[in-house]
Order: structure tokens, then C-alpha cells, then sequence
């Protein structure tokens, strides 16, 4: 197993370099402000993405989140401020009430060109329609994913 674990780190290792700055997808965490988990990124092109995220808010529900983002190279190689929208649609684990709503993001990441990872600040409000109608305003969080 220890054998099989140190070529595939090699292998990712090796082939780093050889990929270009920009990535077509990457998986990791999310820990923001008012929830935490795990986030799924797509490049359909260098301008445009979509991000999909499971999360546990810390009030006690499951969301699922997805989003369309627009891309925009800044300060240096690696570097990308994005924007965008989606919506969100979940339960709250206590009172089985679905949540629905809309949801904005905004935030700068950087990818590493010599190792496979991708580190994220976000700002991501959302708007609950269903359920109660409810402004989180102050999501801020962190991401990590590793790309390929």
C-alpha cells in the first residue's frame, strides 16, 4: 500500500510541471464563516466555471450549492478573481424543511504551476427563498483543491 501511495504521489509529482497555470478541475474543503465542506470546481474554458459545493451549515442543515462563475486573470501568473451566481436547495437536519435559494460568490485563487493544489478566499452570500427568507450576508471562507 505504502508502495502504491509513493507512485502516485511521484506520478503527480512528475507531471506537474508539465501541465499549463490554469486547471480543468479541482476537488477539496471549504470552511467558511457560516458553514463548511466539500467543493467540486470545472473550467469549461479560461473564462468561465461552474463550482459545486456540499455543505454543512453550522445551524444545522445540508445545502447543495452550485454556481456559474466568470474567471478573470489578475496580479500575476496563477492568480484569478471570479464572480458569479447559482442557488442552493437542502434540508435542515432538525425540522426536515427544505431550503431553496439564490446564492453570489466572489473571491481570488491562486494555483500552484509546480504541484497540483488551488488556494481560494470567498465571499459567498446567499438569500434563503423557502423556508424563511433570510440574508447571510457575511459568508467568508477559505478553499483548498487539488486540480487536475
Amino acid at each position: 500500500m505504502k508502495k502504491a501511495f509513493f507512485v502516485i504521489v511521484c506520478s503527480l509529482a512528475a507531471a506537474a510541471p508539465l501541465r499549463a497555470q490554469d486547471y480543468n478541475g479541482g476537488a477539496g474543503l471549504w470552511l467558511g464563516a457560516y458553514d463548511a465542506g466539500l467543493c467540486f470546481k470545472y473550467n469549461l474554458n479560461p473564462v468561465t466555471s461552474t463550482e459545486w459545493l456540499l455543505t454543512f451549515p453550522y445551524d444545522g442543515a445540508v445545502l447543495l450549492t452550485g454556481l456559474y462563475e466568470h474567471n478573470i486573470p489578475v496580479i500575476d501568473r496563477g492568480f484569478h478573481f471570479y464572480y458569479g451566481m447559482g442557488g442552493h436547495l437542502g434540508m435542515h437536519s432538525t425540522s426536515k424543511k427544505a431550503r431553496i435559494g439564490v446564492d453570489g460568490i466572489t473571491g481570488l485563487e491562486y494555483s500552484f504551476a509546480e504541484t497540483p493544489l488551488a488556494l481560494s478566499l470567498d465571499y459567498r452570500p446567499g438569500l434563503d427563498l423557502i423556508r424563511s427568507l433570510r440574508l447571510r450576508w457575511d459568508n467568508i471562507g477559505v478553499g483548498i483543491k487539488v486540480t487536475f
